[in-house]
């Protein structure tokens, strides 16, 4: 696996938000506090609501939008050019919050998808790394990027890798070798390293063809599968510049379940990463205010 998770999405804060928006809803709220954010999101609601939802980043080239996780700086121009520090860049802590509404009598949203789209929107007005949209797939919303910014800083529109269109056939595969099939397919058209991480109990007799569909299809058609895993599954797709290469991880998703989301990663050595402002600056002095996690 890629070193990202060794602080794997660090630190996501829920406020269960319950104030009145109108007649039978209800607003629900989520403060998000770490880097690739609304990956995060998508892992929080999916287990909150019960739905699958996929998540694609884009390919970070800005130094702005990377961090230096093991100096805890902002990487250069020339460093990310050279992939000095191999391993250590990852898209950037970032700090918003943002409103839902809800059915008062379920607690769920009436439309996920809108609901994604009013989160997503309030992410793409801050000054955080890349543009976001969601898509409706045969296996659930999926948040993909539109846009990035260009290591000059100028934004430039961006589709995720997984729209590249590949083909792949499958005769009594089971699931393991069925999903680095397509992997395999996705790295061969659209020219990109990929570490996959695969957490599935094997099993088989999945047959399956399709011809010159997006990645993103053929995933969704793969995860609808009943042979493949459970009826709840969606993937997690990220970037890591030096070298550049994807991971690739696999998550079935269980409503109420204990969101894994890894939140013990020294805050005294990251200082001012709490921070709403915090853009890879180098870490506070210890014993400073902004040492604690948001309350």
């Amino acid at each position: 696996m890629i070193a990202r998770n060794i602080w794997h999405a660090l630190a996501v804060l829920l406020l269960a938000g319950i104030a009145p928006v109108h007649g039978f809803a209800e607003s629900m709220s989520i403060t998000v506090n770490g880097p690739d954010a609304l990956r995060d999101v998508a892992i929080v609601l999916g287990a909150r609501h019960g739905v699958a939802i996929s998540y694609e980043g884009p390919e970070y080239s800005y130094p702005s939008d990377l961090v230096d996780h093991t100096r805890l700086t902002q990487p250069t121009s020339d460093e990310l050019a050279r992939c000095a520090f191999s391993n250590a860049f990852f898209a950037r802590f970032c700090y918003f919050s943002s409103t839902y509404e809800v059915d008062a009598k379920t607690g769920d949203p009436p439309d996920i998808t809108e609901a994604l789209r009013t989160i997503i929107a309030d992410y793409n007005r801050g000054e955080n790394p890349g543009k976001f949209a969601v898509i409706e797939t045969k296996a659930g919303p999926c948040i993909i990027p539109t846009a990035v910014r260009a290591m000059t800083g100028e934004w430039t529109p961006t589709e995720s890798a997984l729209s590249t269109r590949i083909s792949v056939t499958l005769s009594n595969a089971d699931n393991v070798e069925a999903i680095n099939r397509v992997l395999d397919a996705v790295k061969e058209a659209a020219g990109v390293a990929i570490l996959p991480g695969l957490f599935l109990m094997p099993r088989g007799g999945i047959t399956m063809r399709v011809e010159d569909k997006p990645a993103r299809e053929v995933l969704a058609e793969l995860m609808k599968n009943p042979l493949y895993a459970s009826t709840n599954e969606c993937w997690e797709w990220f970037f890591a510049p030096c070298p550049p290469r994807f991971g690739y991880r696999n998550n079935a998703v269980v409503k109420g379940a204990p969101v894994e989301l890894r939140d013990d990663y020294p805050w005294m050595l990251i200082g001012n990463v709490t921070h709403p402002d915090y853009h890879g600056e180098s870490a506070a002095p210890a014993g400073s205010p902004d040492d604690t996690p948001p309350p």
